[in-house]
């Protein structure tokens, strides 16, 4: 029996010692799986083992909300699944599968199907020209050329080729398309002619058969991006160039051959050498600041966008150089624009724009989101450097052409290959367009334009990356002499280590790897401790009370101050002589006031109840501060506690008398440095209009979707405050809700008025204003200008108020 009972301490201490080694080493799955496994056992072997006891000692409560314990194990399980889930199969965007005619093509060139679009945007004289020199029988070749971006590409296939399309039975004419390759040049462009004419396709079966032809279609031949061929490297194309050149018109082909502006030396020295050949050139221009607004504007009425004038202004500033602005900056300022207007806060406003750091911020912006959303974080440096293996190192400032396979940046990328094959095809999907996948499976990038911000980009990753190694290494060093917890990474640190450790875990030595461990166990024990103490709460409803409820009050009221606004010092006439007006508004008087502060919100339930529960009330002034008998009082109170009820926290506290707002902006004051008061009558109508002269602020009329009171649409009751639109200076409900103090004693009309902005003390009684009308008033009594009187210690339904702060 010994025996046995010995075997069984030694199992049970083996699974004590495993557990312990889940929690200490063990992958963050197992811990969750552990803590979940744990909180089962504890919810289900308690109440079985521990019932007659807890009862005995009069601790069953405990057993009753051990059910909870089952309904907390969900979530370090779930917690688990997920993360294995993600390792497994790490999530990606989708791609779409279709692409559609769009207005926003950014670093892409228009195509055949963009026809309609491109023939607004200003180059109708450049197709004519081209159009002309192709309907000329005796011009068997021409040259366009520009600067890279001016939109060559776009002139040929949006303009020209749909050109043609539209007009076959015109014209007669069938256009071939081909983008000028370095690798067997000659074959692949006899393949673009062949699939471009089936009809001809029998007599297209050679490279000679591509000489002017006396029978078959009459074609014109584009050869695009012709700077990628050379007569040293491509001699048997100049030599059908110059077959080309040497026959006689009447020609029934026309060749046309685009390449950039610098290109023409070479181009030249070819028409040297043969003899009798000038062919006509056409060269394209970069548009003017005018013509690159009216272009844009018509792309952004075309994709349903509506930037500011400023806007497309301030972007063509940014795009020009010397007064001209290239196509190309204008598709990717589009494309960055509409990632701006689809933004949460859905507008394209000038400070908006400035604020992304204008074209260039929102393209790296534009790149490092589409890179965020795209891949998983593991995957994100390494599609950085196959993207830097597209550009041309012996020419930095310019693409690959011919582009690389999906193996070869997978190789850069050290990507799996169906990952990487995903990862390209996102990035050259329609919703993105930052690569193009070329007709022979290759991708590269979109244009030359995108390689500052990608290496922007990536000179930001490895600028982060060297800042956590740094950070590692440092903290290391401190912690290696003093091998204190408090030295190892704090859980920012450790997030911001383990981000970028991919970029140089290569130079890691084990002590380094140990010490992220370390670091890791320490912040999965203080996750643990936070899970535990939550956990503790929810069995202790009553902690609630005692702790939690106290640290959630104190820091609501410290949020308090942040809650007030600058009002702009000023002068403006106060009062209202119109025909609306009434007596005791008049005369209407200038009032000059320096500047102040005023609070953004009527004060809230939740605020005012933070205020009875913290400061030393009595029943006796409870009672003559608000009127908790009424039932639009929405504060309640169980023997000393006060508490609002469900659904009105945010909402403006009413049925307060003067003597309750004043209560509470003397308590404020004490919490705070500087004083909190209620506004003069001149601040607060100072306040409400906010420059405007008008009847209110938003006009000489109020409706139901500008201010909560009794019109068309009745709400009967106060809403939260921040509902409708704040007025010039950034105040809230300013126009019914509730009424609101001031400090000022009633007087019946403005005569003798201080013309400071002081508060007017010596009036006719005792009575105080009240301002702004409330929701159970008509439109007329919510006038920037309309005062009430009231005694100051009633407590009506619809009676709130606002503060003003005053620094020490």
């Amino acid at each position: 029996m010994a025996n046995d009972l010995l075997e069984k301490t030694n199992k049970f201490s083996m699974q004590v010692e495993n557990i312990v080694r889940i929690v200490k080493h063990g992958r963050r799955e197992q811990v969750l799986f552990l803590i979940g496994f744990l909180c089962l056992g504890i919810a289900n072997i308690v109440p079985t083992v521990l019932k007659n006891f807890l009862e005995t000692v009069n601790a069953s409560v405990v057993v009753n909300y051990l059910w909870l314990l089952n309904v907390v194990s969900i979530v370090p399980f779930a917690w688990g699944f997920v993360r294995i889930w993600k390792k497994a199969s790490p999530s990606r965007m989708e791609i779409p599968d279709t692409v559609k005619p769009s207005a926003i093509k950014g670093p892409f060139a228009f195509g055949e199907m963009d026809g309609p679009i491109f023939a607004q945007l200003g180059r109708k004289a450049d197709i004519s020209k081209l159009l002309g020199w192709v309907l000329d029988e005796q011009i068997c070749f021409t040259a366009l050329l520009g600067e890279s971006g001016a939109g060559k590409t776009s002139l040929l296939r949006a303009g020209l080729m749909y050109t043609l399309l539209q007009e076959k039975e015109k014209y007669g004419i069938t256009p071939v398309y081909w983008e000028a390759r370095s690798e067997n040049a000659l074959d692949d462009l006899l393949r673009a002619v062949q699939a471009a004419c089936p009809e001809d396709k029998a007599k297209l079966e050679s490279v000679d058969d591509l000489l002017n032809q006396s029978e078959g279609v009459r074609k014109v031949i584009i050869i695009d991006q012709a700077e990628q061929l050379s007569p040293e490297k491509h001699p048997e194309i100049f030599q059908l160039f110059s077959k080309i050149a040497a026959q006689k018109p009447p020609y029934t082909t026309t060749w046309i051959i685009a390449f950039r502006r610098e290109y023409a030396s070479t181009w030249i020295d070819f028409e040297c050498t043969q003899a009798n050949f000038h062919p006509p050139k056409h060269s394209l221009r970069l548009f003017s600041a005018q013509q690159a607004q009216d272009v844009m504007a018509v792309l952004a009425a075309e994709s349903g966008l509506s930037p500011d004038a400023a806007v497309l202004a301030e972007m063509i500033r940014g795009m020009s150089e010397e007064g001209k602005v290239s196509p190309v900056e204008i598709g990717i300022g589009m494309m960055v624009l509409s990632e701006l207007y689809n933004a949460p806060a859905g507008d394209i406003s000038l400070g908006s724009f400035r604020q992304a750091g204008g074209v260039t911020g929102l393209l790296r912006t534009y790149m490092r989101e589409k890179f965020e959303n795209g891949f998983p974080e593991h995957e994100q440096s390494g599609m950085e450097k196959a993207l830097l293996g597209l550009i041309d190192p012996k020419q930095p400032q310019q693409r690959l052409a011919a582009g690389k396979s999906a193996s070869d940046l997978a190789a850069l990328a050290q990507l799996p290959m169906q990952h990487i094959q995903h990862n390209l095809d996102y990035l050259a999907s329609s919703a993105v367009r930052i690569l193009e996948k070329l007709p022979d499976g290759k991708y590269r990038l979109a244009h030359e334009r995108l390689i500052a911000a990608l290496e922007s980009l990536t000179r930001e990753l490895l600028a982060a990356a060297e800042q956590a190694n740094r950070l590692l290494h440092e903290r290391h060093q401190i912690w290696l002499r003093a091998k204190q917890t408090r030295f190892l990474l704090s859980g920012r640190e450790l997030r911001q280590v383990l981000k970028y450790k991919s970029q140089f875990q290569d130079q890691m030595n084990p002590e380094l790897r140990r010490y992220i461990n370390d670091s890791r166990r320490r912040r999965n024990r203080l996750i643990a401790a936070g899970l535990t103490f939550v956990i503790f709460l929810m069995l202790l409803p009553t902690a609630n009370t005692i702790v939690l409820e106290p640290l959630l009050r104190s820091h609501r009221i410290k949020q308090v101050p942040a809650q007030f606004v600058e009002i702009p010092g000023g002068t403006f006439v106060m009062g209202d002589s119109s025909k609306y007006s009434e007596e005791n508004e008049q005369p209407v008087h200038p009032v000059s006031l320096a500047g102040f502060r005023m609070s953004r919100y009527e004060i809230t339930n939740q605020q005012y109840c933070d205020f009875l529960n913290s400061y030393e009330t009595t029943a006796d002034s409870v009672e003559i501060w608000i009127d908790m008998h009424s039932t639009y009082c929405q504060i309640m109170q169980e023997e000393k506690e006060f508490s609002v009820r469900s659904g009105y926290k945010d909402h403006p506290v009413a049925t307060i008398s003067w003597y309750g707002a004043h209560a509470y902006a003397r308590w404020l004051s004490e919490q705070f440095e500087g004083s909190y008061r209620l506004p003069t009558e001149a601040e607060w109508e100072y306040a409400c209009r906010a420059g405007t002269k008008t009847q209110f602020n938003t006009g000489d009329s109020l409706t139901t979707d500008q201010a909560n009171f009794q019109g068309e649409r009745y709400i009967g009751n106060t809403i939260a405050v921040g509902s409708f639109l704040e007025n010039a200076w950034g105040l809230y409900n300013m126009h019914g809700n509730v009424w609101e103090w001031c400090q000022d004693e009633w007087h019946v009309n403005y005569e003798g008025a201080p013309k400071d902005g002081r508060a007017w003390q010596t009036g006719e009684g005792s009575r105080r204003v009240l301002r702004g009308g409330g929701w159970s008033n008509y439109a007329q009594y919510c006038r920037s200008a309309y005062r009430s009187p009231i005694d100051p210690g009633i407590r009506i339904i619809a009676v709130g108020f606002r503060l003003v702060f005053v620094p020490q």
